[in-house]
């Protein structure tokens, strides 16, 4: 059931299940320099696939900075997301809304997952894979912390860092359920689940303790 924000109050979906766990209080002030860096990785990742045709939905909008670039670009984008505080197009929990949701060309979902216990998330998959769902563009926190990094810049010929990381070993955000590189939830894992429910990997690339994937409808499937 899609539901129109203005008639929900701002909090947890249900406060009696302790599962969804969000806030939007960071969405009012500035954002450190690395999450700016992060938009412009999920640009990337999207970059010459999108069409101005496809029929596009992102999942948890958080700021709404990449649901309003890509809506300045012209493309055909909704947002979605169960806190009726970040003021979504369309305020909907997608474990149990109806199949019928997943009408979408491209679903898009950065730093949204890990919020949900792992067995959830799949549900989700499950049902873009019974629905029209052909890309779903996805990103994921790294389990690790830096521990030691060096850059160097002569001019504009040369620019490079070097940076090194550890696993944590254990979750340090309390909303988060998951991390990729935590405990069995490794990026073999996530693709192997993925390919499951009849999604194959295009793209993957980490950035900074974040993981960016573009996962295709497998047409076989």
């Amino acid at each position: 059931m899609n539901i129109k924000p203005d008639s929900l109050s701002t909090g947890e979906w249900n406060v009696t299940e302790k599962k969804y766990r969000y806030d939007n209080d960071w969405i009012n002030r500035l954002e450190r320099k690395l999450h700016w860096e992060w938009y412009w990785h999920q640009q990337k990742l999207m970059e010459g696939v999108l069409s101005p045709n496809d029929r596009i939905a992102e999942i948890g909008v958080g700021s709404k900075f990449t649901y309003n670039y890509l809506k300045a670009k012209g493309f055909n984008i909704v947002s979605v997301d169960i806190d009726a505080g970040k003021k979504p197009d369309i305020l909907e929990n997608i474990v149990s809304c109806d199949d019928s949701f997943f009408n979408f060309d491209v679903i898009l979902a950065f730093n949204i997952f890990e919020h949900l216990p792992y067995g959830e998330f799949l549900t989700v998959v499950q049902k873009m894979s019974r629905g029209n769902v052909k890309h779903f563009f996805l990103g994921l926190p790294l389990n690790k912390k830096v521990v030691f990094e060096f850059k160097i810049r002569l001019g504009r010929y040369l620019n490079r860092e070097w940076i090194v990381t550890l696993p944590k070993k254990r979750i340090t955000t309390p909303n988060h359920h998951w991390e990729l590189e935590y405990a069995d939830y490794t990026g073999k894992r996530l693709i192997a689940d993925m390919h499951n429910h009849g999604f194959i990997p295009e793209k993957n690339f980490s950035y900074r303790l974040q993981s960016f994937f573009h996962f295709k409808r497998d047409a076989i499937k």
